[in-house]
């Protein structure tokens, strides 16, 4: 897909769509996206979940390190669902998505050098879905397990070995929140953090007003420590203003905004 090409105005597969009134928040990976996740039988994906609910440690409110609004030295950043689908061209193309990339890209680089974990969720839907139009969902196909369309970006500079999250796989549902996906270990994000001993998240990628909402205030309502990079993110707007309200409704319930140029003297503050 050519980057570096803005839309001025929505795409049609956006135009007059709209999700549920409130977005809900509640593996198998290649790094070229195209592997598969195997496939489960209700009776499994329940037992999962109900083993995964019963082995899940302490929330972070009540664990050492976290204090609200603070991010400590040892932080973790989140890139979310910059996949090809979400870009312009794509399927679901937020207007001027790609152009956040080259930031995104440098603060992966920073946390690289600074030896700090960085994790990427993607959307991985199956082909039939109740998240799709055609079966009685909001959206038209997208992000469909195994298609271009759901592959990263190719000018995102994932790093080897970086540690991918899948959502949307379960048919039933819809999951726009990272804390809805999992590892190809099954791990799922809250997890995957205790296990890498970070004490705050730094979020960016796409989309303002969906996933990045949905993901940040599941992690603050988790006792997460947040911050959101505001010139590594992108909205949708169906509506002019939504994204400005997903930033406003994320500062109430206690994520801080920064900037991704000024990331370093951050991270050296600690």
């Amino acid at each position: 897909m050519a980057t570096g090409c803005v839309t001025a105005t929505l795409p049609s597969s956006w135009r007059g769509r709209r999700p549920p009134s409130r977005v809900p928040v509640p593996t198998c990976e290649r790094r070229d996206g195209l592997s598969a996740c195997p496939r489960t039988s209700r009776s499994e994906r329940t037992t999962s979940r109900i083993s995964s609910v019963s082995s899940r440690p302490q929330p972070f409110s009540e664990s050492p390190g976290w204090r609200a609004g603070t991010v400590g030295p040892k932080p973790a950043l989140l890139v979310v669902d910059i996949q090809n689908d979400f870009c312009p061209g794509g399927a679901l193309g937020v207007p001027d998505g790609d152009a956040i990339i080259p930031r995104v890209n440098r603060t992966i680089a920073l946390f690289e050098r600074r030896g700090l974990p960085v994790l990427f969720t993607r959307d991985w839907h199956p082909r039939v879905t109740k998240h799709f139009k055609e079966f009685g969902g909001a959206w038209p196909a997208h992000c469909v397990q195994g298609t271009k369309g759901a592959r990263f970006h190719g000018d995102l500079e994932m790093p080897k070995g970086a540690v991918i999250l899948s959502k949307g796989m379960d048919p039933e549902q819809d999951s726009y929140s990272a804390f809805q996906a999992f590892t190809d270990r099954g791990r799922d994000l809250e997890s995957t953090l205790h296990e890498l001993d970070v004490d705050g998240l730094f979020v960016c990628g796409l989309a303002t007003d969906y996933c990045v909402r949905a993901t940040t205030l599941d992690g603050l309502r988790r006792g997460l420590a947040i911050r959101v990079l505001r010139d590594a993110i992108r909205g949708v707007d169906l509506k002019p203003g939504d994204s400005d309200m997903a930033i406003k409704e994320m500062r109430v319930h206690g994520a801080r905004f920064s900037e991704s140029r000024g990331l370093a003297r951050l991270l050296r503050r600690g």
